[in-house]
């Protein structure tokens, strides 16, 4: 396997897009495909594209696929085109010069799934001009929530080392194909049910539970103008059903079963629910339905990847034996 794949799942991004290619263009890695996916924008998106028709592969689909199915489109490319890393970027993001190469150097284990480098949020600083963080990777927090490190805070050096993370935020995601490979086996990398918002963070889960490790790099810089920032309106009622919609998907996937976490979240997240039936009940009646219209699904995957955690520590079981004999 060679080559690096880019890819782009745009959505209504007309105002973003032409910053986030120029950056792309301006790598120091070398770039084998460099594909576009378009969710039936509605607005200019399509009209920005063509002006890059001589660099781009672009895809535009007659429906919004939903951010997960969308990548997984191009996944399908990378593994049909036996590429070696795919890169997923938000169009919201612009990348430093260096970002890919220097992720890529980063990768240097066999078992290192994937790579993120410091995302810093765009136009963004505190009182001193210091620029806020995005991510610098993903780490499971208390009660099965997941955490985009050092989110709002200033950029004073403390994530200037490499580092072992839980997981890497998918905006500016350095993925090695085989891992995305091995994740097929569930029918798909990112998961389609997961339409937007937290499909990251469920890849990075399983690869984590079939012992894959992911790595920060902070010499690759890339700034984010992150969409859904805490104390912000959400963007539609539809959005915030997904996102709570999502998080129940992720206890129903992962979390140990009879454990008091588990418990303790699953009131934690009812509360959640009870809340937003107060202030959105759309929202709230939309959260329902759709788990209602997934839980055999959700369930099916944790029993999947049950077996697949239980073989895997069986062939570890055995490989530690035969060393020791």
């Amino acid at each position: 396997m060679s080559g690096v794949q880019v890819q782009i799942v745009t959505y209504n991004s007309e105002d973003c897009i032409d910053r986030c290619l120029e950056s792309v263009f301006a790598q120091t890695m070398p770039i084998s495909t460099f594909l576009v996916l378009d969710n039936a924008s509605q607005d200019d998106t399509m009209e920005h594209l063509k002006l890059y028709a001589d660099h781009i592969e672009c895809h535009q689909f007659k429906d919004n696929l939903g951010y997960a199915a969308a990548h997984n489109r191009g996944f399908q490319e990378a593994l049909a085109n036996k590429r070696e890393y795919v890169i997923t970027l938000n169009p919201d993001v612009v990348l430093d010069k260096h970002y890919i190469e220097r992720c890529v150097q980063a990768m240097s284990d066999s078992q290192t799934g994937g790579v993120t480098g410091k995302l810093v949020r765009s136009h963004a600083s505190d009182e001193n001009g210091t620029p806020i963080l995005d991510s610098t990777g993903l780490s499971m927090g208390i009660l099965y929530h997941v955490h985009d490190r050092g989110s709002g805070q200033a950029d004073v050096g403390q994530y200037d080392d490499y580092a072992s993370v839980w997981g890497i935020c998918g905006a500016a995601a350095v993925y090695r194909v085989n891992l995305l490979a091995k994740l097929d086996a569930f029918g798909e990398a990112l998961d389609a049910t997961f339409f937007v918002y937290k499909e990251d963070v469920d890849l990075c889960w399983r690869a984590n539970r079939l012992g894959w490790s992911f790595v920060y790099a902070p010499r690759a810089l890339a700034y984010h103008n992150r969409g859904w920032q805490r104390g912000r309106e959400p963007v539609s009622q539809k959005v915030l059903s997904y996102s709570l919609a999502n998080q129940f998907a992720l206890l129903i996937r992962h979390g140990r079963a009879w454990s008091p976490m588990l418990w303790a979240s699953a009131v934690v997240e009812t509360l959640r629910l009870i809340l937003l039936a107060l202030k959105y009940p759309t929202a709230a009646k939309q959260t329902v339905q759709r788990m209602r219209s997934y839980f055999q699904h959700h369930w099916m995957v944790r029993r999947s990847l049950q077996r697949r955690s239980k073989q895997r520590e069986e062939v570890q079981r055995d490989i530690d034996y035969y060393r020791n004999v």
